[in-house]
């Protein structure tokens, strides 16, 4: 009996060592270096994700197996097994050689990094497991049949080749389309998408449009990327066109490997931090809490809403959190806080760039900003760093609302929404909502209780938290209020509330329509209403679609044959619409008492030159009213490069419902209009007196009143909005950590309790309480004083 190995024949020694070889370098090791890639992800990490998909892994894994399989076949002579093991070898062996062209470059740094770390050896799996296939193939053909087990071998080759190919055809078409998108020749650039349209990948461009994307694992693509990858920004722009979504309207990619977060979270970059972009969403980055608090003015047709949030960070670096608010139609931010170290601190409004230049400051020395700009009509962006590690971060956003007054009896009161975020939002949360009211409030997001039926409480989930949240409010009799000017003890703001018995009609409608795929929700409520305007107004149709041409003609239609088109067009991808609102303003400009309406989806690229509509806008061709629906949550840089002009108003679907009912019944029409006069007490009622967030919508107003006359009076608007505490076009807010931050940046915080809130019902009964206390016992002070002197 043999003992040790020493005492082994010769030849039976070098057999088994032979055999052992082969089994660690054709098995061990291509196992080893597959658990390790799937469960941390090294590679992809660094270089390229060799096993992007399940089909991927199962090949890799058979390459080991088909080895194992081969060594058992041969070693033990199991000849009725030769014909599957030479099929699996072939398998094997297309397998290998595939992964082997695809490492041969990372070989060389490999074999270094074999003398710091033995994960360098991974790296050869793929050669070392064709060799030792290549090896059994010659000792399988020797076991049997030389040309009937080759010719399964070489099925088998290209079995396992194609079979890869196959895997990687999505990913490669879409790589190529991608880089034909990206060319400087329009017609390669239609053609590229196109195909994306048909046979594109939405997971591999999506994966594209962020930095760490991994290269290809198809050898065509990065064969043919190798020397012009694709950056990111370009992607994303290629994204849009393809879906007609932003990017970052959805999750990002998620891959196969369970535990490469907790390794190499830190090496995710950030590239929009501090900038001006919301950007692509942060993985570990989510909103951990939010409530939305409100009063409402019933009798003022106005609210006040504070938005409080809570960010968590769950990553192992400092991670900033972005979004973007719409807000309602015709609000305005009028107060930012953050929490310092458990502490509110309230922020300094100034101009936009004296706002940002200090917020950037800050973040390069990673002190803690908040900073709240406007992103075009009814809309903000908000920023704040740095959300710390493992920690969370509180901001509260306070607006002061007005309400769309539906009739003489009811109010609307919109509610914010997120319109674009970095940061995710879980399944499980709910953002709660309580708005208080003296007057009766109705909404569909929960029925209304307490007092009058004054209260309105609600656990609404972000999906619903959208355009349509609204509640409405009762009016009471009364269309004139006023309120005290915080800036001048000398004038009052007054609003009156008029109603006309026939809505004004605009003598021709010019609809510019967004070919967008987002468009399509709404295409069908559109042109029912269209149906119904009255002969009387024409309606001028512009699509923004790819290839508007200058010639083109645009005749004046009837409502029905306008919807009629509307129904029919093609409404697909993602479209810039700038050609388009050019060519509606020209439309609208050449007729005078003329509405732009523009629908549109997200636009959230600039793909074609602005400069024509800013030379419009400058050379005064401004319809009489210009409105804009978004039909879909994102980003718009069209309107954000308008910002300054002021120009559009905002609406959601039921206001364009109510606009066009208007125009084709000639029904009522509620005007509100609000101004600075004179302080006159006997003209001033006490019953008629409001919140502050009167004098605030009116300095808005005026803002934009000063926009939209011209770059003469952009100081004046400034001024206004720093004194009245408002972010506009002109202006922003900040929040800083210390007194030195805003002192450096020229910059003073708003003094706690200076923001003015609208009372509470039950406030309204405690002062009402406490003024009678007050007087009742100055009078019976005032009696005891007089009887004592008689």
């Amino acid at each position: 009996m043999v003992e040790t190995i020493a005492d082994l024949p010769r030849s039976t020694f070098w057999s088994t060592a032979r055999s052992a070889v082969l089994l660690l370098f054709g098995v061990a090791l291509p196992l080893a270096a597959l658990i390790v890639e799937w469960r941390f992800g090294f590679n992809a990490e660094v270089f390229f994700d060799p096993i992007p998909t399940v089909g991927h892994i199962v090949l890799v894994a058979f390459v080991a197996m088909a080895n194992g399989f081969g060594w058992y076949v041969c070693n033990y002579q199991r000849t009725t097994l030769l014909r599957w093991a030479a099929l699996a070898n072939g398998i094997a062996m297309g397998v290998a050689t595939f992964y082997s062209i695809l490492f041969l470059p990372l070989m060389p740094l490999g074999a270094v990094m074999i003398l710091y770390f033995a994960l360098g050896a991974l790296t050869w799996a793929p050669i070392c497991a064709l060799i030792v296939a290549l090896r059994l193939r010659v000792r399988l053909a020797r076991s049997g049949a030389p040309m009937k087990l080759s010719k399964l071998s070489w099925a088998g080759v290209a079995f396992g080749f194609f079979a890869l190919i196959a895997l990687e055809l999505p990913s490669t078409i879409t790589r190529v389309a991608v880089r034909m998108a990206s060319t400087n020749v329009a017609e390669d650039r239609a053609r590229g998408i196109q195909w994306l349209r048909a046979v594109g990948s939405e997971r591999v461009l999506l994966r594209m449009c962020y930095v760490r994307t991994g290269s290809a694992t198809d050898v065509m693509s990065f064969l043919i990327n190798w020397d012009r990858p694709v950056d990111p920004q370009t992607a994303r722009q290629i994204y849009y066109r393809v879906t007609g979504r932003s990017f970052n309207s959805v999750p990002p990619p998620v891959d196969l490997h369970p535990n490469r977060d907790s390794l190499f979270r830190w090496r995710d970059p950030d590239v929009d931090q501090g900038g001006e972009l919301v950007g692509g969403r942060i993985r570990d980055l989510s909103l951990a809490s939010s409530t939305l608090d409100g009063s409402v003015s019933a009798e003022a047709a106005l609210g006040y809403l504070e938005w409080t949030m809570s960010f968590r960070n769950d990553s192992p670096q400092m991670r900033e959190a972005r979004a973007q608010i719409a807000l309602p139609p015709g609000a305005v931010v009028s107060r930012v806080t953050l929490w310092v170290n458990g502490h509110e601190q309230e922020a300094a409004f100034g101009g936009r760039s004296q706002v940002r230049q200090a917020y950037q400051a800050v973040v390069r020395q990673n002190r803690d900003p908040v900073l709240v700009t406007t992103a075009g009509p009814d809309r903000v962006n908000f920023q704040l760093f740095p959300v710390p590690v493992g920690g969370e971060m509180k901001v509260r956003i306070g607006m002061t609302v007005p309400l769309h007054v539906i009739n003489a009896r009811e109010g609307l009161l919109r509610l914010p929404y997120l319109n674009e975020r970095n940061f995710e939002v879980r399944d499980g949360l709910r953002h709660a909502i309580w708005i208080e009211s003296k007057a009766p409030l109705q909404s569909a997001l929960a029925a209304s209780t307490g007092p009058n039926q004054g209260t309105l409480r609600a656990f609404v989930d972000d999906a619903h938290l959208d355009a349509e949240a609204a509640v409405i409010a009762s009016r009471p009799e009364g269309d004139v209020v006023w309120s005290e000017d915080p800036q001048s003890q000398l004038h009052v703001v007054r609003q009156v509330i008029t109603r006309d018995d026939e809505a004004d009609r605009p003598q021709a409608l010019v609809l510019v329509m967004d070919g967008s795929a987002s468009t399509t929700t709404v295409a069908s409520a559109i042109a029912k209403q269209l149906e119904t305007l009255p002969s009387t107004v024409g309606v001028k149709l512009v699509f923004a679609r790819d290839g508007i041409e200058p010639s083109e003609k645009n005749p004046t239609l009837s409502g029905t044959e306008a919807a009629k088109q509307v129904r029919s067009f093609r409404y697909r991808g993602g479209t810039d619409n700038t050609s388009a609102l050019v060519r509606g303003l020209d439309l609208a400009g050449a007729q005078a008492d003329s509405v732009l309406l523009w629908i549109h989806g997200p636009q959230p690229l600039i793909l074609e030159d602005t400069l024509p509509l800013h030379q419009q806008l400058a050379r005064g061709q401004v319809p009489a009213k210009w409105f804009e629906l978004q039909v879909a949550p994102g980003r718009n840089v069209i309107a954000e490069s308008l910002d300054d002009a002021a120009v559009m108003e905002t609406l959601r679907m039921d206001d364009v419902v109510r606009l066009f009912a208007g125009w084709s019944s000639g029904g009522i029409q509620m005007t509100v209009q609000r101004e600075r006069i004179d302080y006159m007490p006997e003209e001033m009622p006490a019953e008629a007196r409001t919140s502050e967030h009167l004098a605030r919508l009116w300095a808005n107003d005026e803002v934009i009143r000063l926009l939209r006359s011209g770059g003469a009076h952009r100081n004046e608007a400034v001024e206004i909005a720093q004194d009245y505490h408002l972010v506009t076009p002109v202006s922003g807010a900040v929040v800083l950590e210390t007194r030195e931050q805003y002192v450096a940046a020229g910059l003073e915080p708003v003094p706690e309790g200076s923001v003015p809130t609208i009372p509470e019902p039950e406030e309204w009964a405690l002062i009402i309480v406490a003024l009678g206390t007050i007087a009742f016992v100055g009078w019976r002070r005032g009696g005891r004083a007089h009887a004592q002197v008689a």
